[in-house]
């Protein structure tokens, strides 16, 4: 079997986009991780999602070792996607660290790829898709957030939105109601809805839903109106965005519809960063400048993280506003060369700049679920998007002057970006995440609404009778499950040293009798697993499972969109074996 060439134009921007990911990566070529806002949490969440596989919890949802070994239902609301990835190689024993360090570099890679390749179906020629992939690299926004914030689900949700854009360019550029033949079946909206073009783009929105939740919140609008505006010229494959939306929210909704039916069982919407959100805008001078150097966020206008754009991506707005002002003034020369993509960009650049300032804060308390980005500069994602196709324009329209300036801007990004260090490195054994005792969120906003209890250093693997008289032997103790024996001299209150959350279910087995018992809170108990049972002898079971109405639903949703994707797969498979078979044959 020969295998196919692979040309030098073919393999450059592979070798590119993997140079420039090494501009914010590098800092993982050396023993250790890179101390970060939240590296060392997403380090502990892939110890103890593996925990919770191994302890039987098929789509974990509570971390049982988290928060003083008294667990934490980090799961049930924070973006899975990281954690799915790493399970693999917690399959074949890689160390965390390392499994982190691998996903953050292939994730910023895959992004700059996607850059390309998007510029490249925009018809961009190469000078002008290497600077503005460059400009992505460099930008102060993925360095910071690679380098200092460690946030590995804005990666992968950036990668996620650029090769959506991918996938429209690509269907919008097929032939007006183009749809795979197969096997001369006459073609309908079925064919569409459910063709191998949606089934892939439904992989990569279901991918995006589980990246980041702030970049899903915000990102989908933008995502679904820039895929109609692009394919809507080909009004037949709208079908296609319509059936990849279905089936990305199908395979996403096993964590979503818990996520949002579940919230009033936590503290998340009373959190600190929920209610101060409209103290963290940013000013003007902020986003034009600000040294790169490892800080965070505070209320009010004193910030030792930096939200500067970027020297590029500033350049590139302000020359095609030179640009557009030209269009207005009546030059010809400038209407011609404007088009309407990037107007749409530059507009949305503006926007996406200017909705990170305190004067947009009415707009923000208008709009529902705002409160959840925590930080309006977060909008600075979605700008170095943007931003890209101006960079990728000015740099096409051949003014010489000002591919000089932007190229020396994007260098000068480039030397900063080589020169910014971590503020120093963890190395723990992998033993050290899986027993992890903080609660890898900010301000502990998954803490259910009933847990109070305070005594964290009183833990032991066993239950404990807190009022009555007996005697508990322990057979198994898992943070996911445990088995007991209780023998109860008179009526007893048992507590287990676990926080209470949906879906713990404690069954105890007397005689032939089998029941599930009723918990009970009070503020001794303090939202701890507790229940009362009267004078005997009992064989007790705990156990964490996915019996609530809403996880129900979404597994069910989510099991059939699977079965739907992998059996559309094969059929595919199929049909391209079929046509290979047919024409060897003809």
């Amino acid at each position: 079997m020969r295998l196919p060439r692979v040309s030098l134009s073919q393999l450059f921007p592979v070798l590119l986009c993997l140079l420039l990911a090494l501009v914010s990566c590098r800092v993982y070529l050396r023993s250790g991780v890179p101390i970060t806002h939240d590296g060392e949490n997403h380090l502990a969440r892939f110890a103890n999602y593996k925990v919770a596989l191994r302890e039987g919890q098929i789509l974990p949802r509570f971390a049982p070792n988290l928060f003083h070994r008294y667990g934490y239902p980090v799961f049930n609301y924070n973006y899975p996607l990281p954690n799915l990835l790493s399970v693999p190689f917690s399959i074949v024993k890689t160390p965390y660290q390392l499994t982190f360090k691998i996903i953050v570099t292939a994730a910023t890679t895959l992004l700059l790829l996607g850059v390309w390749q998007w510029l490249r179906l925009l018809r961009f020629h190469p000078w002008a898709r290497t600077l503005a992939t460059t400009s992505v690299a460099v930008s102060p926004y993925l360095l910071q957030t690679v380098i200092y914030r460690g946030s590995i689900g804005e990666v992968l949700a950036l990668a996620g939105i650029v090769w959506w854009l991918v996938w429209a360019e690509s269907v919008r550029q097929k032939r007006n109601g183009e749809v795979e033949h197969t096997l001369n079946v006459p073609i309908s909206w079925i064919q569409f809805l459910f063709s191998a073009q949606t089934l892939w783009g439904g992989i990569l929105l279901g991918a995006f839903f589980l990246s980041h939740n702030v970049s899903v919140l915000f990102g989908t609008p933008l995502l679904l109106l820039v895929a109609v505006w692009r394919i809507w010229p080909t009004k037949p494959n709208l079908l296609k965005v319509v059936g990849a939306f279905l089936i990305g929210l199908g395979l996403s909704v096993w964590f979503w519809i818990p996520a949002l039916a579940e919230q009033s069982e936590i503290i998340v919407s009373g959190s600190s960063l929920s209610a101060q959100y409209l103290q963290q805008f940013p000013t003007f001078h902020q986003l034009l400048t600000g040294p790169l150097q490892f800080g965070y966020s505070y209320t009010g206008a004193v910030d030792s993280l930096s939200f500067a754009l970027g020297w590029g991506q500033w350049l590139a707005v302000i020359l095609v506003t030179g640009w557009m002002l030209a269009a207005l003034w009546g030059q010809r020369q400038a209407r011609r060369m404007l088009d309407q993509v990037v107007i749409i960009f530059f507009l949305a650049s503006l926007g996406l700049t200017l909705f990170q300032l305190s004067a947009t804060a009415p707009v923000w308390q208008a709009i529902p679920l705002t409160r959840f980005i925590q930080f309006p500069w977060r909008l600075g994602a979605f700008s170095i998007i943007t931003n890209a196709v101006l960079i990728a324009w000015v740099v096409q329209k051949g003014v010489r002057w000002q591919t000089v300036l932007l190229s020396l801007a994007l260098c000068i990004q480039l030397i900063v970006g080589l020169r910014m260090t971590p503020i120093g490195y963890l190395n723990k054994q992998p033993i050290e995440y899986e027993l992890f005792e903080q609660s890898t969120t900010t301000s502990n906003e998954n803490l259910p609404q009933s847990f109070t209890f305070q005594n964290f250093a009183d833990w032991q693997p066993t239950a404990a009778i807190e009022a009555g008289e007996g005697a508990i032997s322990v057979h198994t103790w898992r943070g996911s499950s445990r088995t007991y024996s209780v023998t109860a001299e008179t009526p007893v209150t048992v507590v287990e040293p676990t926080m209470y959350f949906p879906g713990w279910e404690t069954t105890v087995t007397s005689g032939n009798s089998f029941r599930l018992v009723s918990y009970l809170n009070n503020e001794s108990i303090g939202g701890r697993i507790a229940y009362q049972l009267d004078p005997g002898v009992y064989e007790v079971k705990t156990e964490f499972t996915q019996f609530t109405p809403p996880r129900f639903i979404g597994n069910t949703i989510s099991t059939f969109t699977v079965a739907l994707v992998v059996g559309g797969l094969c059929w595919w498979l199929y049909v391209q074996l079929f046509r290979k078979t047919r024409q060897t044959y003809e």
